[in-house]
Formats: structure tokens, sequence, C-alpha cells
């Protein structure tokens, strides 16, 4: 592929990933309740059933964020075999971005696990689900 169409990709890429990470923090901000910790104010993952659709919406824009990263890291290695300098221009900060989420997933994974046993046997889907998500973050920043 020439070096003007990888970047054109690289640039739509970035763009929808900056897209989706809006729509993560909005559906992140959704499923947060406020708590009056000690110290100040602080917020607890919302994994009551009433919230499943936001929380499947929330997955399905990870799994996306995902499969864009790694699409993201295979247009720039395929530039840098072009021109190892442009990179530097165009880098995005898809794996930093990538330990973030994961830490919020784990997170999200242990208030799922911490609920009463009906809550959590019917949310045992999202968990299933984010550990899926969690094993191919992993791999992917493995690589």
């Amino acid at each position: 592929m020439e070096k003007k169409a990888l970047i054109e990709k690289i640039n739509a890429t970035i763009t929808r990933i900056a897209t989706l990470e809006r729509l993560e923090v909005h559906y992140s901000n959704c499923l947060q309740i406020p708590t009056n910790a000690p110290g100040g104010k602080s917020f607890v993952f919302n994994a009551t059933v009433e919230k499943q659709a936001e929380r499947h919406r929330l997955y399905v824009i990870r799994t996306e964020l995902h499969d864009l990263a790694v699409r993201h890291n295979d247009l720039i290695e395929a530039l840098e075999g072009i021109d190892a300098n442009k990179t530097i221009d165009i880098e995005y900060p898809v794996l930093n971005a990538m330990l973030l989420r994961s830490a919020q997933i784990r997170h999200e994974i242990n208030a799922y696990l911490a609920q009463d046993y009906a809550a959590r046997s019917v949310n045992m889907i999202h968990v299933n689900n984010c550990n899926l998500l969690l094993t191919k973050i992993y791999r992917f920043l493995d690589q």
C-alpha cells in the first residue's frame, strides 16, 4: 500500500477511535453512581440489572475500540516500513488508552462479582463479555 493511502487510513482510524472514546466516556459516566466517601466525592460502578442495556452498549463500543486499536497498530507498522519518521507525526496514544480501559474493565468485573447471588447471576453475561474483552486486550498489549 502506498504511503498516502496508509496515512489516510490511519487518520480515518484515529477519527473513529476518538468518536468511540467519547461514546465510551458517555456510557461510563451513565454507569457511575456518586458516593459521599470520606475525603471527597467518589463513584462506584452501577452493576444493577436495570443498566444492562447501557453496559451492553459500552461492551460493543469497547470491542470496536479494541479492533480499531489493532488495525491502527497494523497500519502504523506498515507505514514504519515505508517512512519511520512519518509515524511520529501521526502517533495516537492507543496503547495507553487500552491500559486504562483494561483497568476500568477489571474494576467493573469486581463490581459485578460483589453483588448478591441473584444480581450476579443475571450479570454473568457482562462478566463473561468483559473477561473475553480483557483477554483480547492483554493479547494485543503483549505483542
